[in-house]
């Protein structure tokens, strides 16, 4: 007699952790003896695209200085899949974004095979310090599974722009002039060079000196602040006309340097100087005396107004009480006829305005 039997699975198979499952069926009578046979049969496991693409990495850093190559490689993304096949084969993408109102992708650049991402241009770090883009990967299964991962590059300064002198400002025409008097002491403030590098970082800390001087002891710069000062007292003998050359530098490496130069008249008597740094201390002392006597005349009028008004109080009772009815507390029908009297009466002019 024949019978047939379903072979049924207990729970789910997954060809990620077994592909082959051999399965060994024995079949026995209940004669006696006992007589059996046995059958053997090898199942294989099919895959199907049940499993997502996977980044090796949460996020990716990319560090480049500025000022690279068209072409440079930034860094690469790596993914894997456990699935087989076509449902293992990967296709890396840059997901569709805009970096500062232009498309990412004439920014970066990824080979879609390995994963490589490359600079479309030269980056400037004045411009932007971080670009953020967002990695894709796409197996070729049926239906296609996709996964992203963030990619962070960052731009890294480099020394490539000189300091800019804001003060004294020289151009093709004209050369800054400064004037001192022949009565200055040592330690006069002469001028204040200003200036600013859009680098940053030890790119963008800037030294000052003096590099040029007809008398290089009667003049002293500071290397941190760039002001100018005496270094003695005037002579007679000094030339009334002093040319400097001042250099200021970055820190950057190599260093740049950008240079400015001075006029600096000497003068037997200057009509009117420019308030120096003491000059405007002093000068600030008169404001908070200004306020007290502004104060004290306050008070003092006060005072007088309140003496004043005292006394006419003081008068003016004495005489309510001799005569009984003073100036001050007038009878009622005085009042009301006073108002009788002298009340006012209204006319319409013939433009509509009241007289």
């Amino acid at each position: 007699m024949s019978q047939r039997y379903a072979l049924v699975t207990s729970g789910h198979l997954d060809r990620e952790k077994l592909s082959q499952y051999t399965i060994i069926l024995t079949a026995s009578d209940l004669g006696s003896p006992s007589l059996s046979s046995q059958i053997t049969i090898s199942l294989n496991i099919s895959d199907v695209n049940d499993n997502p693409p996977a980044f090796l990495h949460n996020v990716y850093n990319a560090f480049i200085p500025e000022n690279n190559e068209a072409g440079r490689l930034l860094c690469s993304v790596s993914a894997v899949d456990p699935d087989e096949g076509d449902n293992a084969n990967l296709i890396y993408s840059i997901a569709e974004s805009h970096i500062h109102g232009s498309p990412v992708s004439s920014f970066v650049y990824i080979n879609s095979d390995t994963g490589n991402i490359y600079a479309q241009r030269s980056f400037d770090y004045e411009q932007f310090q971080v670009l953020q883009i967002t990695a894709r990967v796409e197996d070729s299964g049926s239906p296609k599974l996709s996964s992203n991962v963030s990619v962070f590059i960052f731009i890294l300064d480099t020394n490539d722009n000189p300091p800019t002198i804001l003060y004294p400002e020289n151009t093709a025409e004209t050369i800054a002039q400064e004037t001192i008097p022949r009565s200055a002491a040592a330690g006069y403030l002469v001028s204040k060079v200003s200036a600013v590098d859009v680098d940053s970082g030890h790119n963008a800390w800037l030294l000052y000196s003096l590099v040029q001087s007809a008398s290089p002891a009667l003049f002293h710069i500071s290397e941190y602040t760039g002001e100018v000062r005496t270094l003695r007292g005037l002579h007679e003998m000094d030339n009334t006309e002093q040319r400097l050359v001042i250099a200021v530098s970055d820190h950057g490496e190599p260093s740049m340097t950008t240079t400015a130069t001075i006029i600096v008249n000497i003068l037997d008597s200057v009509a009117q100087e420019s308030p120096k740094s003491q000059d405007f201390l002093t000068n600030a002392k008169s404001a908070p005396d200004l306020t007290l006597y502004l104060i004290v005349s306050l008070v003092a009028i006060s005072a007088v107004f309140l003496v004043t008004f005292s006394i006419l109080l003081v008068r003016c009772l004495r005489k309510n009480y001799d005569s009984g009815c003073g100036f001050c507390f007038s009878d009622k029908s005085l009042s009301t006829s006073y108002m009788d009297q002298y009340k006012p009466t209204l006319y319409l002019n013939t433009d509509g305005t009241l007289k």
